[in-house]
Formats: structure tokens, C-alpha cells, sequence
């Protein structure tokens, strides 16, 4: 039998940029030691603490800010919130925030912290620059959680005492909709298109579904029997794996987790793990998860393919939770191992999203196709999103500032738009420059999006066929762009709106489901990163 203790550590992975651009990145977790006064840091491929940072009594939450600048870090024991500059591992900032708080989630213009203050019924939203509260928001008994949906556009936070799903807009900071749960929330998670979360609850041996465009719950998955369990020793942290395919569960009830496959929502088994795990997460290649095991003081690093245990690292006390992210390190240098990377997606697994790429709007697949223009295996964006939606997909562990970007891709179909382009020095989700092909509109433009408004810098009429494959490429050194369609430089424009290295990646729009292949992101002639 297990006993849930009254001690925490909360664990968060993070992908972490190398100071100096010929070192090769790596995958850290972040590990708060609710018994202790800091973090430990672990690398995941190698199973080995490579640091500590202290922060305050008794830290809980942690996250990571999309432009891989901060980690935030609530302590629970003294009522405040840390800021960790990661290139440097040091503390810049603490500052009292309220009564107990929890968990933290960052904005997706990493400006701000937003903090579940147990004890004070509210959220307190903090300024990351200036590391001021800038307003406290009223959402309920005992907030719980807070979780950024994946557009960034609401913070998701659970009120245990009112026993509601609370959703806070991100930009105007009003509750815009509460979800009754009709029991007391654990954790969740949100599928990566934002349309439902997963949520655990006391006492059930599964997870609530909640329909998050109807605001309310529609079902539940039991794992287990019976489906009721007693408190301390029921489902606790859900994650879902970067392409979407596996909800994983710790059980506390039997020191595993529990694999359920989303296509037909039914337990694959269970994988054993250290003494009352607690939390799970995933490395951003979906290569490995990490559960952190709050009865034995340690995580589990878990090979996702082979569903096996391949490493144990001993942590602080009472390790909890896990979130996923980049993080930058002494300089905002490349995280490649060279001055080009190249993706052709031969090697991937049909179906699934192809290895290395996060999938932050759309279906990203890979498919095959036999127009390919080398081999036979593309990475298709196969959504049929809403007309206001940006479909995108960055590249892990490779940012550039001065850069040399380019696909190949197809239209499939689309009614409202088609085509697409390349994403480049991207921040987060709602901040980055766009170069992008619509055979619809025979157009080719260059765009910036700011605070997920598109702004338009240049535009060139053309013409193509529409079904024929077509190359996209961009280059960018200093504030000066040029982009090229099937060769021919048609948009020449300068732009100073981002500076800073960011990720690459592909774009769409709505619905336009498009085919890419033969990705390549490499320094422009006579640059390094």
C-alpha cells in the first residue's frame, strides 16, 4: 500500500540552448525540492544531477517561459516567486506574491507569470521584467493549477474548493468561462489543438474528458477497477505525448503509469516506476518521459518507444511536477550541432508527427507521398482549422538569428486558404516572421506576427500551378530580408520587429492542408550562428 506523503517536489524539463554554438544541445529537468530551499538540476539522457540552484522554502510550481529567458519558481513555504535566469543557473528575483502558492504558468509573450495563490482564492499575475504584481484575479476556492492552452490565449486554472474548471483570458485577465466538475480537480492536460483536456479527480481511477468549445464534461476514462479508489491512491498527473497518440497517467494506487492509446481510448498497460509517482512529462523529441516519484525521492526516465525504465536519478525530496520547454543559456546561441540542419523525413514514422518538430497548432503527420521530391515520406499539415488559425510546427534544439530557410511543399487542399511557408526567429506561437505561397490568391508575402497579429511587409503577385510542387526559401541577416519563390527573389524588405535567435519551422493557414519536404535551416553564405 502506498501513503500519499505531505511533502513535494515539483519537476520540470526544459530544452536548454548551449552557451557557445559548437556544443550540442541537451535535455535538462528542473526539480523543485518541496522539503528543501532549491532546484536540482537532471540531465534525462545521462541520469545525473549537474546542478543546484536554491530559491525558497518549500518550492512547488515551476515554468518556463516560451523564449527560454526565465523559469519561474512558486515557494509554497514563504509566499514567493522566483525567477531563475538559466544561462547562469542563479536567481535574479524573489518576490512575495500571496498565500500558498502553487503552480505557475507563463504567458506566450513570456511577459508574464501567472500564480495559483492557494490560500488567497486568486491568481496573481506578475511582470517577468519587472518582477511587480501587476493585478490579482478572484477565481475561486483553492486554485490549484494554471496551465496556458496551446494558442495562448487562456489560462486554465482548477479550483478545488468550488470544484470548477476556471478559464482566465490571457490578454484582458477576466474569467471568461467556468466548467462545473462535479468533484474535486487533480491536474490536467489539453490536447495540443486546444479542443479538450484531460482531467484527473480525487477518488476516480481515470480522467474526466472536457469539451473545452462547449464548456462542459462529456465523458470519462476509467483505467482501472474499481473505478473509484480511495483518496491518496488515485490517477494524479496526465500527460499526453508530443504527437498526441498516448495519455499517460501516474497511478499512485500501483507505483506505475498507466498508457492509454487515444485512438481507441483503452489502457495499453501499465509501465512499473518508482514508489508513489506523481507527475509525467515528455523530452520534446517524445524520445523520453520523465515521472518524477514522490515516495522514493527520485525520476524515472522512461524510453517511450520501449515503454521501459532506462535511468533512475536521486532528487531533492518529494519530486511532483513536470513541464516541457527551451531554455536559453549564457549566450542566445544556436542549440545545432552544425551551421545547417536538413529534414527530408524518410526515416519517420507515418502518422505520427516526425521526430524533433513540436506540433504548437494543426496536425502535423507524416505521410506518404509518391510526388515526393526525394524519397517518398513528407510531413503533411492536415488540419482543416479555422479561419483564423495559424498551423504551425517548429523545430526543437536549432535557433538562428541570421538565417537561410527553405522547403519544398504542395497544396492539397483548402477552401478558405492553401499553400504555406517557413517560420523563422520565433519566439513562442504568437511571435515570429512568416514567408508564405497561397496558389488561391496567386500571391507570395512576407509577414511579421506580433502578440498573434499578422502584419504584412511585402507582397508580389505570381502565378503557379496549383498541384505542382513549389520551393519556399527565405534569408535573413541583420534587418534584411529577401524571398525567394521556385528560385526567383520576389520580396526584398527590411524589418527590425525581432532580433534575438529563434526557432524555424513550417506554417499554414485555416485549412490549408499542404505537403512539405526537403526542410533545410542552415546560416546564410558567409555567416555562422
Amino acid at each position: 500500500m502506498l501513503i500519499c506523503t505531505a511533502v513535494a517536489v515539483t519537476l520540470l524539463v526544459v530544452q536548454v540552448t548551449l552557451a557557445f554554438a559548437q556544443e550540442p544541445s541537451r535535455v535538462l529537468a528542473y526539480v523543485t525540492n518541496f522539503g528543501g530551499d532549491g532546484v536540482s538540476v537532471v540531465d534525462p539522457a545521462k541520469g545525473l544531477i549537474v546542478g543546484h540552484i536554491k530559491t525558497g522554502a518549500k518550492p512547488h510550481g515551476v515554468a518556463i517561459t516560451p523564449d527560454g529567458a526565465t523559469v519561474f519558481v512558486s515557494n509554497e513555504g514563504d509566499g514567493t516567486l522566483s525567477f531563475i535566469d538559466p544561462r547562469s543557473n542563479t536567481v535574479m528575483a524573489t518576490v512575495a506574491v500571496g498565500d500558498r502558492p502553487n503552480q505557475v504558468a507563463a504567458s506566450a509573450d513570456s511577459r508574464y507569470a501567472f500564480v495559483t495563490l492557494n490560500g488567497d482564492d486568486a491568481v496573481a499575475i506578475v511582470d517577468a521584467g519587472k518582477h511587480t504584481i501587476v493585478k490579482v484575479v478572484p477565481v475561486g476556492r483553492a486554485p490549484h493549477i494554471a496551465l496556458r492552452s496551446p494558442d495562448g490565449d487562456i489560462i486554465y486554472v482548477t479550483s478545488e474548493g468550488d470544484m470548477k474548471l476556471v478559464a482566465l483570458d490571457a490578454h484582458s485577465w477576466k474569467v471568461s468561462s467556468e466548467i462545473p466538475l462535479f468533484g474535486w480537480p487533480r491536474v490536467l492536460t489539453i490536447t495540443h489543438d486546444g479542443s479538450r483536456a484531460y482531467q484527473t479527480m480525487r477518488w476516480l481511477n481515470g480522467v474526466l474528458v472536457v469539451d473545452l468549445q462547449q464548456h462542459k464534461v462529456v465523458g470519462r476514462i476509467a483505467f482501472a477497477e474499481p473505478t473509484f479508489a480511495p483518496d491518496g491512491k488515485d490517477a494524479h498527473g496526465p500527460g499526453l505525448t508530443p504527437d498526441g497518440s498516448e495519455l499517460w497517467l501516474t497511478t499512485q494506487t500501483s507505483n506505475d503509469v498507466a498508457v492509454i492509446e487515444m485512438r481507441d481510448q483503452k489502457l495499453w498497460g501499465r509501465i512499473a516506476v518508482g514508489h508513489d509517482p506523481n507527475w509525467v512529462d515528455f523530452t520534446p523529441d517524445g524520445r523520453l518521459a520523465v515521472i518524477s516519484n514522490t515516495g522514493s525521492d527520485n525520476v524515472s526516465i522512461v524510453d517511450v518507444r520501449l515503454r521501459k525504465v532506462v535511468a533512475t536519478a536521486q532528487v531533492g525530496k518529494s519530486p511532483k511536477r513536470l513541464a516541457v520547454g527551451a531554455v536559453l543559456t549564457a549566450s542566445e546561441g544556436s542549440a545545432s550541432r552544425s551551421n545547417r540542419e536538413e529534414w527530408n523525413f524518410d526515416g519517420d514514422t507515418v502518422g505520427r508527427n516526425a521526430p524533433g518538430f513540436t506540433e504548437l497548432t494543426g496536425k502535423w503527420r507524416v505521410a506518404e507521398d509518391p510526388s515526393a521530391p526525394s524519397g517518398s515520406r513528407v510531413l503533411a499539415q492536415e488540419a482543416m482549422s479555422a479561419g483564423s488559425v495559424f498551423n504551425i510546427a517548429l523545430v526543437d534544439n536549432v535557433t538562428f538569428a541570421d538565417v537561410d530557410v527553405s522547403v519544398r511543399l504542395r497544396a492539397v487542399a483548402g477552401r478558405k486558404d492553401q499553400g504555406g511557408g517557413v517560420v523563422w526567429r520565433a519566439r513562442d506561437v504568437r511571435n515570429y516572421y512568416v514567408a508564405r505561397y497561397n496558389p488561391l490568391e496567386n500571391n507570395f508575402r512576407v509577414y511579421f506576427v506580433r502578440d498573434g497579429e499578422r502584419h504584412m511587409l511585402k507582397s508580389a503577385t505570381v502565378e503557379r500551378y496549383q498541384s505542382a510542387w513549389h520551393t519556399v526559401r527565405v534569408t535573413m541577416k541583420g534587418n534584411h530580408i529577401e524571398c525567394y519563390l521556385d528560385g526567383l527573389r520576389s520580396l526584398d524588405v527590411h524589418d527590425g520587429t525581432f532580433t534575438s535567435p529563434g526557432r524555424a519551422g513550417l506554417w499554414t493557414k485555416a485549412d490549408a492542408q499542404t505537403r512539405f519536404d526537403d526542410f533545410i535551416v542552415q546560416a546564410p553564405t558567409g555567416s555562422s550562428r
